[in-house]
């Protein structure tokens, strides 16, 4: 088993997702709208995301298995050529079943993607993998920096088939950049195993995960996850039912991410210096705190109050996912396919369950009550656990030796 060098697979990895996103939020940022504007309801804009996610939690398991038969640097390739395939069905689709599959397509794309990418993050045994998976966590912000303003200034002159054309040659030059990198750094992970030894590393994990520790990190980052995906559907139709106009939205998204960027490098230098625990407790309270907040009062808050309120909910939301992915690359860095496959796993599933609930609760709490009951189940139960174990580690101490 040969793996890439440490820092050539951190900087690759960051590149190409950040390329990934740059193609991919051209559009998504206003994705909600355009599905409204396909006369789409706004509870089943949160079932398009269901959709969406929901396949990248089924296909995650067989990626990770055929990564020991294909090299993965394949496979991230694919997931890329999705994304474009995903790009081109959008132009040629309106709502039918063509533009349905496509969800389902992306699924399976970002299944392919990061989860290779992972394996080939946490086979590389990184010596500080918090640091590394904060750079892969950050790329999407640099990508954000760039890809609203040029995908509003495309919407407004071309509307979104303009945008979706500038999606599918950014990932076609992703695709050729990535085949590249990852060609020069001689990514191999093929190992033969056998299924019932899959199905013992599986269960070793599945034990591992249940370890005091390491629990607690997981039903928190889950939690996060969960919220994410009720923002992720409805953040910005509901900015738009509070009177923001397109341009308006446009601009936030720009300034947003662009303020983030020099946040973001401190941030990773912040999760290089602590534990995976302090990264995900602090950004348990730093989300929870202020999406509880932006929930209460964005009704009142002008451009400026959200702009602020938001990045510091993006701040504690990647010191929690980077504090995660850390802890699992450390744990169980024996087994990093398998080890992949599960840290993909979280983030489609906390953000389809988000959005599944949201979809079914919208029409009956509205979005201030899905806001600030996300964040508060979130610092509840950060909380909660929390003190619990920090109660049982205590009482650890005090047992007999």
């Amino acid at each position: 088993m040969r793996f890439p060098e440490a820092k050539s697979i951190t900087k690759t990895a960051t590149i190409s997702h950040f390329l990934l996103m740059l193609g991919y939020k051209t559009f998504s940022f206003f994705f909600p709208l355009f599905l409204l504007q396909q006369g789409l309801s706004i509870p089943q804009v949160g079932y398009v995301y269901l959709l969406l996610y929901l396949p990248m939690v089924l296909f995650s398991p067989l990626v990770g298995f055929f990564n020991r038969k294909i090299n993965p640097s394949f496979f991230i390739i694919f997931g890329i050529a999705g994304y474009a395939l995903y790009a081109f069905a959008m132009i040629v689709s309106g709502p039918s079943p063509i533009f349905f599959a496509a969800q389902v397509l992306l699924g399976l794309a970002a299944a392919l993607f990061f989860v290779s990418f992972r394996a080939l993050l946490i086979g590389a045994r990184l010596p500080q993998p918090d640091r590394s998976f904060g750079w892969f966590y950050s790329a999407p912000v640099y990508g954000e920096a760039v890809a609203p303003v040029l995908g509003s200034l495309i919407i407004w002159q071309f509307g979104f088939v303009g945008v979706f054309i500038v999606s599918l040659f950014i990932h076609i030059a992703n695709a050729v950049f990535t085949f590249f990198a990852l060609r020069s750094a001689g990514t191999k992970l093929k190992e033969g195993v056998s299924l019932p030894e899959l199905g013992t590393r599986y269960v070793a994990i599945g034990k591992g995960l249940l370890n005091r520790t390491i629990l607690p990190i997981i039903i928190i980052s889950l939690s996060i996850l969960f919220s994410a995906g009720i923002y992720r559907s409805f953040f910005v139709v509901f900015l738009k039912d509070l009177g923001w106009t397109q341009n308006s939205i446009l601009l936030y998204g720009s300034l947003s991410s662009i303020l983030f960027i020099p946040f973001s490098l401190l941030l990773i230098r912040y999760l290089g210096k602590h534990h995976s625990f302090a990264n995900v407790r602090n950004g348990v309270f730093v989300y929870g705190v202020s999406s509880v907040v932006f929930g209460f009062f964005a009704p009142l808050l002008h451009f400026v109050g959200v702009l602020f309120l938001m990045l510091i909910h993006d701040i504690g939301s990647i010191m929690a996912n980077s504090g995660r992915s850390g802890l699992l690359s450390r744990t169980f860095f024996r087994y990093p396919h398998e080890t992949a496959v599960v840290d993909t796993l979280f983030s489609p599933l906390g953000t389809a369950l988000g959005s599944l609930v949201a979809a079914l609760l919208i029409g009956v709490i509205g979005f201030v009550g899905l806001f600030v009951g996300s964040g508060a189940f979130v610092l509840a139960l950060g909380i909660f656990i929390f003190m619990l174990s920090k109660r049982l580690a205590l009482q650890q101490k005090t047992l007999p030796q």
